[in-house]
C-alpha cells in the first residue's frame, strides 16, 4: 500500500452542502486536466477490475487449480461405472522330454490366449456415494478458496486505481502550487526592489518555492510506484481514470453487513464446505464395513499360435457376481471411524472460528468505512476554509495588512487541505472494496456483464452420465445420510 501524503495543518468549519459538491468538482478537474497527459485511452473503475479479474495470472492460476480439483468428481463418478479390461499371452515352450522307454525328445509347444473381463459394481454398501459427496464438498470448497482470490486481486486493483487517481491529483496541486509560487516570488521580490518588503521576506518566498520543488519530485516518485502497481494487478498502464464511483452491493447497515458476511463470505463457506468433506469421510469410514455387491463377466480364447487356426481355439464364458462382507478387520475400521469422526469434530470448531472471524473483521472494517466517510466530508470542508483564508491573506498581504509569511502558511495549508482531501476520498472507496471483501461480494459477479471468463460449471454435473442413474441409485439405499 502506497504512502499518504505529507502531514497537514488541522482545520474545522461548517460549510453548505452545494459547496462541499463543488470542492469534489474541483478536485475532479485537477485529476482530468492531469490525466490528459497520459494518452486518450480511459478506463472506469469496474473496466480496470474487469481487466484484473480476466487477465491477472494469479487468479489464472488458481482457475487451472479449481479444474484440476473437478476431476475428482469424475474419479469418484467412475465407481459408478463399469469396468473392462483386455489380457493376451503368448508362450513358447522347447523342452526336452523323456519317453516310457527312457528315450529323450525334443517337444516344442506354442499357445496364445486372451480374454476380455467386465465388472460393474452395483453396491458398495454407500462408499462411492460418500466418496462423490466428499468430491463434491471439496471441489466447492476450492471454488471459496478461488473467491477469496479474486477478492484480493479485485481488492488490490481497487487499491491501484485509487492510488493512482490520488498521486495525480496530488501531483497536480503541487505543481500548481509551484507555478502559484513561482508568481508569488516575483511579486515579493517586485515589491522588495520597490522598498515593500525586506530582504527576509524574499527569502522565505524562495525556501517555500524549494520546498515546493521537493514535493514535487516526491509526489513523482509516488505516482510511479502506484502505476507501477497498477500495471501489476491490472495488466497494462494506467489510461485517463475518472474519479472511481462507488462499487455496488454494499449494504445499508451493520446488521446487513454481518448478515450477507454469515451467508456469502468465502471463508465462512469454505470453513463450512471443509465440514462437509469431513463428514463425508465419516460416511466413507463406516461404509467400509459395508456389504458389496458387483457383477463380473469374462471371455476367454486359447489355442495354438502357429500354425493358428481359430476353429481350434477354445472359448469359455463366464458370468457370476461377486458378495463382499468384512466379518473382522483387525479393528481397522473401527479406528478409520474413530480417525475421521476426530476429524469431522476439528473441521466444526473451524466453521465456528470462522464465523468469529468474519464478524470481527466485518465490524472493524465497517467502523474504517464509517470513519473514512466522515473523514471525506471533514477534508472537503477543510478545503473550502483553506481556500477563502488564503484568498483573504492575499488580499490583506497586498494591503500591507499581513506579513509574507502569514501568506505562505496560508499557501501551505491550503495544499495540504486539497491533498488531505484527495487521501480521504482514496480512503472511502478503498474502504468499500474492503467492505465487500468482507462479506463475500467483492467477486466475478461485480464484473461480470464486461468480463470475459466463462462462468464455472454446476457442480452436481461434473462427470454426471446417464449411466450412473440405476448404480447411483442403489448405492444411496445403503449410503449413510450427512450428519448434522
Amino acid at each position: 500500500m502506497s504512502s499518504p501524503p505529507p502531514q497537514r495543518l488541522q482545520a474545522r468549519v461548517h460549510v453548505r452542502k452545494g459547496e462541499l459538491h463543488r470542492v469534489a468538482a474541483v478536485l475532479t478537474a485537477a485529476v482530468t486536466a492531469l490525466s490528459g497527459m497520459h494518452g486518450a485511452r480511459a478506463e472506469s473503475l469496474t473496466e480496470a477490475m474487469s481487466l484484473a479479474y480476466d487477465s491477472n495470472p494469479t487468479v489464472q492460476s488458481q482457475r487451472e487449480q479449481l479444474r484440476a480439483s473437478d476431476e475428482s468428481a469424475v474419479q469418484a463418478r467412475a465407481g459408478f461405472r463399469p469396468t473392462l479390461e483386455a489380457d493376451a499371452s503368448a508362450q513358447y515352450t522347447d523342452a526336452p522330454q523323456s519317453s516310457l522307454f527312457g528315450g529323450l525328445s525334443e517337444v516344442q509347444t506354442n499357445q496364445t490366449q486372451g480374454a476380455l473381463a467386465v465388472g460393474q459394481t452395483l453396491y458398495s454398501g454407500g462408499r462411492t456415494t460418500a466418496q462423490l459427496r466428499a468430491a463434491q464438498a471439496q471441489i466447492r470448497a476450492d471454488r471459496e478458496q478461488l473467491r477469496l482470490v479474486e477478492a484480493q486481486i479485485l481488492q488490490g486493483a481497487v487499491q491501484a486505481y485509487c492510488d493512482v487517481v490520488r498521486d495525480r491529483t496530488v501531483l497536480a496541486l503541487y505543481r500548481q502550487s509551484q507555478t502559484d509560487l513561482a508568481d508569488a516570488v516575483k511579486e515579493i521580490q517586485a515589491r522588495f526592489e520597490a522598498g515593500a518588503n525586506t530582504r527576509a521576506d524574499v527569502a522565505q518566498a524562495e525556501a517555500q518555492l524549494h520546498s515546493g520543488e521537493a514535493l514535487v519530485t516526491s509526489a513523482q516518485a509516488q505516482l510511479d510506484a502506484s502505476v507501477a502497481e497498477y500495471v501489476a494487478v491490472v495488466g497494462r498502464s494506467p489510461g485517463n481514470l475518472p474519479e472511481p464511483q462507488a462499487l455496488g452491493g454494499l449494504p445499508g447497515d451493520l446488521e446487513d453487513a454481518l448478515t450477507a458476511g454469515e451467508q456469502e463470505s468465502p471463508t465462512l463457506r469454505q470453513a463450512e464446505f471443509a465440514d462437509a468433506v469431513s463428514q463425508a469421510k465419516v460416511d466413507e469410514a463406516k461404509a467400509s464395513g459395508h456389504a458389496s455387491l458387483t457383477l463380473n463377466g469374462q471371455f476367454g480364447s486359447l489355442g495354438q499360435a502357429v500354425p493358428f487356426d481359430r476353429l481350434k481355439f477354445n472359448d469359455d464364458i463366464t458370468v457370476g457376481a461377486t458378495f463382499r462382507r468384512p466379518l473382522f478387520a483387525g479393528g481397522a475400521i473401527a479406528s478409520q471411524v474413530r480417525q475421521a469422526s476426530a476429524l469431522r469434530s476439528a473441521a466444526r470448531l473451524q466453521v465456528d472460528a470462522a464465523r468469529r472471524t468474519v464478524i470481527q473483521t466485518i465490524s472493524q472494517v465497517w467502523s474504517q468505512r464509517r470513519a473514512a466517510q466522515a473523514n471525506e466530508k471533514t477534508m472537503q470542508a477543510e478545503v473550502l476554509a483553506a481556500q477563502a483564508a488564503f484568498d483573504g491573506m492575499r488580499v490583506e498581504y497586498r494591503a500591507g495588512l499581513r506579513t509574507t509569511l502569514d501568506v505562505l502558511v496560508a499557501e501551505q495549508t491550503l495544499r495540504d487541505a486539497q491533498a488531505a482531501a484527495a487521501q480521504a476520498a482514496h480512503d472511502e472507496r478503498v474502504a468499500d472494496a474492503s467492505l465487500l471483501a468482507a462479506i463475500g461480494r467483492l467477486d466475478g459477479r461485480l464484473v461480470a456483464s464486461s468480463s470475459t471468463t466463462r462462468p464455472l460449471p454446476d457442480v452436481k454435473r461434473i462427470g454426471a452420465s446417464l449411466w450412473d442413474a440405476i448404480p447411483e441409485g442403489l448405492d444411496k439405499l445403503g449410503s449413510v445420510e450427512p450428519g448434522p
